[in-house]
């Protein structure tokens, strides 16, 4: 199945995201004259590991559909989901829901149609019926129905997405390989070097890195690769001993500490200095308004827009075909992604 992320397959988002789904709850790195923080400076995996699904969707396999629908019906739940868990993530990338329909299900078909890919309609409608009833955190770290299946291509082959690698991994990383192209290989360890999943491992990729996920209070440290999942925060004050340990983060209203901000940042919430509450101060500006450090807030760019050093105002994301700079922008709008001949979308038939 898809995997889950919130962006290009090849950017480290600034959020804690093979085939479809990312996200990484991360800091992120803030550019030190708009003020506001880089997006996509650190992204996130959130693909699927393989583990047991508690979800309550029927046994009943669902009918099969044609690519197309399957592919609709599978963004319009993959979005919902996104949304209701991190809707600050969802507008920075995509803007709004029906273009993150759009775009997933752009990148859904290309994955659907793949050689090898193990990955089949009636497999995508199963992924498609679980997603509406899953938690946060297993929308993050795995749901059994959405996981990576291990294809038909044999180690070496050319590919975009995992479940079409028989070792269970493609791996985008891979020296020599066409742009937007992977090679297929055998699932990864912690530790691997990664920018997309880990593939059957069951790991996730983080910083990339293919790590284990810690669940609430499992000891973390962000710098010792030892992260939180992404939907959970590393509290540094919850344990007594050096480390942290991962925890829920705080909800709009709550008390919080400005120093040790835990508010759900997936929510777009953040600790108030002078209040010490939980509030949604940030905002979003559309191509052409102002952006970065405003007032008590940061105002980011939605859609994939980039906040221009320059002019202080958002850029909007490139056209697919367009020319695009990944630095300073125009940043593609995923799934395509920057390459010398501008944005260009993944396409499994180019990969050998």
């Amino acid at each position: 199945m898809p995997s889950i992320r919130p962006a290009s397959s090849r950017r480290t988002l600034c959020f804690c995201a093979s085939g479809i789904f990312w996200l990484l709850h991360t800091g992120c790195a803030r550019d030190p004259s708009s003020g506001a923080p880089d997006l996509f400076a650190a992204t996130p995996d959130l693909s699927f590991p393989v583990v047991p699904d508690a979800s309550p969707h029927s046994d009943a396999a669902p009918s099969p559909a044609a690519p197309a629908q399957a592919c609709e019906d599978y963004a319009a739940a993959y979005c919902r989901a996104l949304d209701g868990c991190a809707s600050f993530w969802l507008a920075s990338i995509y803007g709004d829901v029906a273009t993150c329909q759009t775009r997933v299900a752009l990148e859904c078909l290309t994955t659907l149609v793949a050689p090898g890919t193990s990955r089949t309609t009636a497999a995508l409608a199963a992924c498609s019926a679980a997603l509406p009833f899953v938690s946060c955190g297993d929308f993050f770290t795995g749901v059994a129905a959405c996981a990576i299946v291990p294809g038909a291509l044999s180690d070496g082959a050319g590919c975009i997405d995992s479940n079409q690698c028989r070792g269970g991994w493609c791996d985008l990383d891979a020296p020599g390989t066409q742009p937007l192209c992977g090679q297929c290989r055998g699932a990864p360890s912690i530790g691997y070097t990664c920018s997309h999943d880990c593939g059957t491992s069951g790991l996730s990729c983080w910083r990339g890195q293919c790590v284990r996920y810690g669940t609430v209070g499992s000891l973390c440290d962000d710098l010792l690769g030892a992260p939180c999942a992404p939907n959970l925060l590393c509290n540094p004050a919850s344990c007594a001993c050096k480390h942290g340990a991962c925890a829920t983060p705080s909800g709009i209203g709550a008390p919080c500490d400005p120093m040790v901000d835990l508010c759900d940042g997936l929510r777009g919430l953040s600790c108030d200095s002078s209040t010490r509450v939980c509030t949604a101060a940030d905002s979003f500006a559309t191509p052409g308004q102002p952006c970065g450090t405003i007032g008590p807030g940061v105002v980011f760019c939605a859609g994939g827009a980039t906040c221009s050093l320059s002019t202080g105002t958002c850029l909007a994301s490139a056209a697919d075909g367009a020319a695009c700079d990944p630095a300073q922008g125009p940043r593609c709008l995923a799934p395509a992604e920057c390459t010398e001949t501008g944005c260009r979308l993944p396409d499994a038939t180019a990969c050998h």
